[in-house]
Parts: C-alpha cells; structure tokens; sequence
C-alpha cells in the first residue's frame, strides 16, 4: 500500500468524536492547549500526520478573527490575518477551505453563510466583527507576499525560507505573531538549521516556541491504521510521520563524535590548524596529545570579516592566555595562492605578522575517514568549549539529493554539504598531520613552533611581537610526521 493510501485511511480512522462541527466543540488534547497557550511571538509545530497539526492551526486562526481566545489575550478584533498553503488547488481551496467551513461557527460569519464571507479570487474568508484572513501559497511569486501588515500569519507546512521572511516584514508595525505547522520531511531545512538547532539543542532564546504533536498521542485515532502505517515505513520515516522528528535523507558525517569538557593544559604536545575565510568564517583549532597518543581539541577561533593582522593577534592572545605552544601550525593549502595586486598569500601575510603556517592535505575523502577512525576508537574528544566547532559536527551530513523521489533511486552522495563547514575543514587538516597511531610510539621534545617558510618576506611583527625561529629539541634527530615529513 503506498504511502498516500496509509494516510488517507489514518485520515479516515478518525472517530466519530473528533468530528464536531466547530470550534465551539473543539477539546483539545495536552500538547495542542501548550500551543494555544503559548505567548511567544513564534511558534513551530512539528507534527506528525494526522496529529491535529493543522487543525489546531485553524482553530487558533479562528479565535484570533473572533477575539474569542480562551487561552491568552490577543489583538482586539478586526484583524488582517493571513494563512499561507503549500499551493492554490489543495492546500488552500480543499484542505484549508474545508477546515475553515467545518470549525467556523456561523454566528461569526457574515449573514450566518460560510458562502457569502468566502472569497473565491483572491481566496479570502471574512467575519462579521471586520476581521479577514487571506489566503496565499508558497507557489505564488515572492512579490506577492508583500503588502500591507498582518497581525497574525500561519503557515502550513514549511515555506521556503525568502517567503517566510517576506510575511514576516508584514508582521513589525502590528508586533504581530506567526506559526508553522508542518511535517518535516523535506529533510534538514533551514527551519531546522534556524530555528530547531539553536532552540532544541543549544538553548538559545529565539522568542519562538517548538512543539511535538505526536500521532499516537491523538486519541481520536484508532490503533489499527497507525499500526498498519508502522509496518509499511523505515525507522527514521516513522519517526517523522508519527513523532513529528526531522527527516535526513543522508546520515551524518561524523556519527559518533565524541565531545567532552577537556581543557587545555600546559607541557602537552600542541598544534593547530586553521581554515581561511574572508566573508565566509576563519576558523582555528588547537589541539592537544597526550602520552597514549589521543588527540583533544581544546580551543577555537571562529570569525568572519577581519583581515589577517587582526586573526594572527587573536591567535596570538588565545595561545597566550591557555599556554598553548604550537609545535606546529598547518591550514588550508589555498593559503599559498598569491594575489593578483599585491603578489602577497594569506600564507606570507600571516608570516609577516609572526604566524607560520605550513599546507594541510586537502584529501576530502581520506581526511573524514581518518577523523571517523580516531573517533570510533575513541582517541579524538572535542572540547565543551569549542562551541561552533561543535555545532558545525552535529550538522555536517553527506550531501542530499534536492528531491526525495530521486535519492530514493540514486546511490547516496559521495561528499558531505558544502555549507558551514569550515571548523570542519580546519580539523581534517589537523587530523591528518598525524599518522594514525601517533605520538605514543614518537618522542616528542619541547615544543616548537613558528618555522620559517622557505621564501616567505617576514616584516616587522604588529604589537611588537617577536617570532622565534630556533627549532628547538632535547634530542638531536628530526621527529617525522608521515604526512608532513621530516622537514617541517
């Protein structure tokens, strides 16, 4: 049975009960009074199918036209309300209309007739008090989403993020409110990258509240047809259809990261590694060994348009104030690259002002399996406070396929999304300046860091700051790295 038919008949499992004529009979369950209550300026359901998601969606509509909320206090009627759909023919002219027709009392409608207060062209439904709500797609042109302010908007399954952000505009000078109910199962979108992430994960304050509208947690439905859409679905489906869970058409690049609250210790074998940005982030990570040979990501520096002067005193003061002192530094190979005007590379620039840097192997491929092996014996820990770190691992999966239907039929894709990846970029670079079983087979002297590069023109260092050139070793052999080699 497909997946259209499962829900059509979960559709129509729906008892007798649940069926009232409008809001005036509406009882709602748990989670869907925690929705209404909410006084956020945002609110997201995720929901899974036939959980009351869209209903409840309505029926807070509904009270907002009415100023019959029983929950909160809302705007004093008349309201300009907008409820945008996924398309015209049947997010708005057959689910909506039909929801509207069926919870709307019709004391509230002009003239007692849904028929007279419905607008066919453009599709609109106004009540007797002078409230409207209007009715728009996400498949109408970004334009049209403009106008004048709305005191409240809803959205039915997630928008495209430039029209969420066009309805939000109309929203400022009413201090209005919106809400998103939706099924994810588009993947993982910006709503869960904007909004998801920070809120459920980091605890961020984004004045927007998220609910989890679970299917069997509906009581009106019969457990027949959600056992039958359980035996047809895969785990990770299952939880987005009944639990209301993201969906990920492709897993994550580092499945089992491992974090931890490590800090930086003075006398420990030390390196770092960077990724170069200008508009888009710099990242540098400094990492730690101890005597077994583990590695520990103790430190970070994760910032976006500042010149390379101010980088290389930032690097400076974070080694300064942790006592760190890199034995060595490697980064982006693009670094080498000269510019065109001045002659100059980010690698020469960050030499004039006393940080060296040598190439990184750039081996997408070979890199993310050697940081997979370091984490899945656990020998690599990233640190508590390596924050964007953190969240670029927990984000970064391998590429998808724009459409469900086609990365159904397709092999997955070899290579992780391009997009916030730079932290991931700086610790591939690091991770593969050490041979696998590392440091507890190599004796390591004291540390030693900021070589010269061959042909690198070193000014005047800012902040008077004096680069140490001396290598510097107990013993009198080189300590060979396999990818660096011996004369790093």
């Amino acid at each position: 049975m497909e997946i259209d038919d499962l829900l059509l008949n979960l559709s129509e499992s729906l008892s007798q009960k649940a069926r009232e004529p409008d809001v005036d009979g509406y009882k709602p369950l748990g989670y869907q009074i925690d929705f209404h209550s909410s006084t956020e300026k945002g609110r997201i359901i995720l929901g899974g199918n036939r959980s009351g998601k869209s209903y409840s969606s309505v029926v807070e509509m509904i009270w907002f036209a009415t100023g019959t909320h029983p929950y909160k206090e809302t705007p004093k009627p008349p309201l300009r309300l907008r409820h945008v759909a996924v398309d015209n023919p049947h997010g708005v002219n057959k689910v909506l209309k039909d929801l509207y027709r069926r919870l709307t009392p019709k004391r509230y409608l002009v003239d007692n007739s849904f028929d007279k207060s419905w607008r066919v062209e453009p599709p609109s439904l106004t009540f007797a008090n002078g409230s409207s709500i209007e009715f728009m797609s996400y498949a109408q042109d970004l334009d049209s989403h403009a106008g004048t302010s709305r005191h409240a908007i809803a959205f039915d399954e997630e928008p495209d993020e430039a029209i969420f952000n066009e309805n939000l505009m109309r929203l400022i000078d009413t201090d209005g409110c919106w809400w998103v109910a939706l099924t994810p199962v588009e993947g993982l979108t910006w709503l869960y990258e904007r909004f998801y992430v920070p809120i459920m994960e980091e605890d961020q304050n984004l004045f927007v509240d998220i609910f989890k509208f679970k299917t069997r947690e509906n009581s009106y439905l019969s457990k027949g047809a959600i056992d039958m859409l359980t035996t047809t679905l895969g785990a990770e489906e299952l939880s987005t259809r009944l639990e209301g869970e993201f969906l990920s058409f492709s897993g994550l690049v580092y499945p089992k990261a491992n974090f931890a609250p490590v800090e930086p210790r003075k006398g420990m074998f030390t390196f770092a590694a960077m990724d170069h940005g200008l508009r888009n982030p710099t990242a540098w990570l400094w990492f730690q060994a101890d005597e077994d040979g583990n590695l520990f990501v103790v430190a970070e520096h994760y910032a976006t348009d500042m010149l390379v002067s101010d980088h290389a005193r930032i690097v400076r003061e974070i080694e300064g104030a942790l006592g760190l002192e890199p034995t060595y530094r490697v980064g982006d190979p693009s670094i080498v690259n000269r510019n065109a005007v001045n002659g100059q590379s980010v690698q020469t620039e960050y030499a004039n002002h006393g940080i060296f840097i040598q190439p990184g192997n750039n081996e997408m491929g070979v890199g993310i399996n050697r940081i997979n092996e370091w984490f899945n014996s656990n020998r690599l820990y990233i640190s508590d406070r390596c924050t964007h770190l953190k969240k670029e691992i927990k984000s970064y999966r391998w590429d998808e396929y724009t459409s469900r239907k086609t990365s159904t039929r397709k092999d997955p894709k070899a290579r992780p999304k391009k997009k916030d990846d730079h932290a991931m970029d700086a610790l591939r670079y690091g991770v593969m300046s050490r041979p696998f079983d590392d440091l507890s087979t190599i004796t390591v002297a004291q540390p030693v860091f900021n070589l010269p590069l061959t042909g690198a023109s070193v000014a005047v260092p800012v902040d008077n700051y004096v680069p140490d050139y001396q290598w510097r070793q107990s013993n009198l052999h080189h300590v060979y790295d396999n990818e660096l080699g011996s004369d790093w």
